[in-house]
């Protein structure tokens, strides 16, 4: 997977974010209380409304999150060249560099 992708489940808690906030604002809405005889609905009412709002600032929080996330990411990837192999050092190198001895 590419570093830059994001993983479903990440998308999946977004969008569910997002639909729950559209539900609790349905709730909110339909559950207004039309008399006053109805009053306690009025707080069902308000507090699927600051639902509304908390889920919708959570679920912006987290795709700024995402965002930043790709952009320090994109910044370290630039920063660098691509990796490489290097080669092994051989048992004449590490003599001549006087690492080991010959003992044979």
């Amino acid at each position: 997977m590419n570093t830059l992708q994001h993983s479903f489940k990440a998308k999946l808690r977004i969008n569910g974010m997002f639909l729950m906030a559209c539900l609790c604002g349905v709730i909110s809405w339909v559950s207004w209380p039309s008399s006053i005889e109805w009053w306690g609905f009025g707080f069902v009412s308000i507090i699927m409304g600051l639902n509304t709002v908390v889920l919708t600032i959570k679920a912006i929080g987290e795709i700024i999150a995402l965002h930043s996330r790709d952009k320090s990411i994109a910044a370290l990837m630039a920063q660098g060249v691509e990796v490489k192999a290097d080669d092994l050092a051989h048992s004449d190198d590490l003599k001549s560099k006087g690492m080991i001895d010959d003992q044979s």
